[in-house]
Formats: C-alpha cells, structure tokens, sequence
C-alpha cells in the first residue's frame, strides 16, 4: 500500500492500483494452472481478466486456447480476435501460436463480405504486432484485385515507416480508385523523408490532375510544413 501498487477503499477492502499490474501477478498464478486460459475467458468478465490473459498469452509458446478462443468468435465484430490480436506484440516471435492467429487475420483482412472498418481494424492489428513479415505483405496486398485491400496495403506501408517500400507504392498512385491514390500519398508523407517530400512536390508541380489532387490532399494534412 505504502509504495502505490495497492489502494485501500472507503470500506476496507484493498485493491490493485492499476488493473494492468493485477492482470500480470494474475498470469504466473494461471499459468501453473494447466490450461485455464479459455475457461477464464469464458468466465464472467472482470476487470483484470483481459490483462491477465494477454500476460499469459505471452508466457505461452504451446497455448491451444488462444486458437480455440479465436475460432470461437463471429461475425460481424470478431471481439475475441480482436483482442487477441494486440496480445501480438507481447507474444514470442516464435510462439506455436502466434502465425496461426495472423493466418486467420490475414485471411479476415481479405475477406470482401466484411464491411472496411473491420477489415481496417485488422489492418491496424497488423501493424501493431510488429512482425517481421509484414513487408512482404504488404507488397502482396498492393497488387491485390480489391481496391480496399489495395487502400489498406498503403495505409500499412506508410505506418511501417520503411523507406523501402516507396518503389512499392508508386504504381498505386495511378490506380482507378480516388481513394487508394489518396491513401499512397498519405504513406508516402508518413514517410517524411526528403526523398518522399521531393516526391510529393514533383507531383504537385507537374503530374496529372489526379495526381495533383492527391499530393496537395496529403500536403494539406501536414500544417504548418505542408502549408508552406
């Protein structure tokens, strides 16, 4: 109590400050406890529950509850797989269960029956998981026949920050759809390097009308630099 990690309330009963830290002492307990991670997700929910189980999903190297769990979500919000989702960032690059659960994201993200902002949300799982596949990815994605994985593909690029990948993004700066042109110029500012920056100016000075349009969107999103 004395160094803050628990609080005493009102009626005597002592907490954990912060959720976060009950959730990781909580993991090590279950962790020892066979396989209790989907039982204890099935439980009633409780405050630390998500944060216990995302620590032992990280400690986890075989963790056949994880995939269970997944499976067991639906559509249209998959809130199961969500939340395992920001799990990966935690996980051990090469835990059993960590390439399962991005196969199945993966196969979701290409999925046309779901609407886009499920299919963004698992865009944005993608890119907060940190994997080291998610160039090659995202240079498959770019060619993709759908023009909202195409848009999604260049929102990743550009979140990843990689140089790179700037070949990679300008054959979408011609593509049909006004959006994924928008969405390349938006990686590529994201970028903000002089190259890239060299880039948007060349476009705005001499490329063609749509391509314009989109370089000064993009320069526009970036006061006060952009403006100028």
């Amino acid at each position: 109590i004395e160094g803050g990690v628990l609080i005493e309330n009102l009626d005597g009963k002592i907490k954990f400050f912060n959720p976060f830290v009950c959730g990781y002492l909580s993991s090590f307990h279950a962790s020892i406890e066979g396989t209790p991670g989907f039982e204890m997700s099935e439980a009633q929910f409780w405050q630390a529950r998500g944060a216990t189980l995302r620590f032992l999903a990280a400690q986890s190297n075989q963790a056949p509850w994880i995939e269970e769990l997944a499976a067991s979500d639906a559509n249209p919000l998959y809130p199961n797989l969500m939340m395992i989702g920001r799990w990966l960032r935690d996980a051990h690059p090469k835990s059993e269960w960590r390439p399962n659960v991005l196969r199945r994201i993966a196969s979701l993200l290409q999925d046309n029956t779901l609407p886009f902002a499920i299919r963004a949300r698992f865009m944005a799982i993608f890119i907060v998981s940190g994997d080291p596949s998610l160039q090659a990815l995202y240079k498959q994605l770019i060619g993709a026949s759908s023009s909202i994985i195409r848009q999604l593909a260049a929102i990743g690029c550009g979140a990843m920050r990689n140089e790179k990948m700037m070949d990679d993004l300008l054959p979408l700066f011609n593509d049909e759809d006004s959006s994924v042109r928008l969405a390349a110029g938006m990686a590529v500012a994201a970028l903000d390097s002089s190259n890239s920056n060299k880039m948007l100016l060349e476009m705005l000075e001499q490329g063609e009308e749509n391509l314009r349009l989109v370089a000064a969107e993009t320069l526009a999103s970036q006061p006060p630099e952009g403006y100028k």
